[in-house]
């Protein structure tokens, strides 16, 4: 567990709101650096606040007026309900890969960023310990449609396998 020297000392992201994705992003340095440590809630609470922007402050502050530990819990609550949907992140991600341009075999920095926001989903797919699997959700959302010739078939003749094994059980 981190102290509260350390947890003052914690390089932690200003989140400002602009998406769900800085939101689990911001969320995960967070409870690394501060949510671990052995520091009061009042503390916690304290950097949770300062490391928002001035909007954000104006909706946690009131929470300072609690008891440290409810107005801790309910300040993360808070955050969670407004910017934490995991489904609707999971969803932005999963539309940022549809809508992206189909990738050539020849384009290697296309199928590298293709890759890349695939890396992306699939750690914040795992993250969020979903429901359904990643590989139903790229065949059902039609991500392969985006992928170069002989991996489009590939990618094809598995996720068919997967499914019928999948609807099987």
């Amino acid at each position: 567990m981190l102290s509260s020297y350390h947890m003052q000392n914690a390089r932690i992201p200003t989140f400002k709101g602009k998406s769900r994705g800085e939101y689990w992003d911001y969320m995960n340095s967070f409870k690394r650096y501060v949510g671990t440590s052995t520091a009061p809630d009042s503390q916690k609470l304290q950097m949770l606040i300062h490391s928002c922007s001035s909007n954000i402050r104006n909706v946690l502050n009131p929470f300072t007026r609690m008891k440290s530990s409810e107005g801790y819990r309910k300040a993360l609550s808070t955050l969670k309900d407004r910017y934490g949907d995991e489904d609707a992140h999971i969803e932005e991600l999963l539309m940022n890969l549809i809508n992206g341009p189909p990738v050539k075999i020849t384009n290697g920095e296309g199928l590298q960023d293709l890759a890349d926001e695939l890396q992306a989903c699939i750690c914040s797919f795992e993250s969020m310990d979903s429901q359904d699997t990643l590989e139903h959700l790229l065949v059902r959302k039609g991500i392969i449609e985006r992928l170069p010739g002989r991996l489009h078939e590939g990618m094809r003749l598995q996720s068919s396998i997967t499914l019928q094994r999948d609807m099987a059980i």
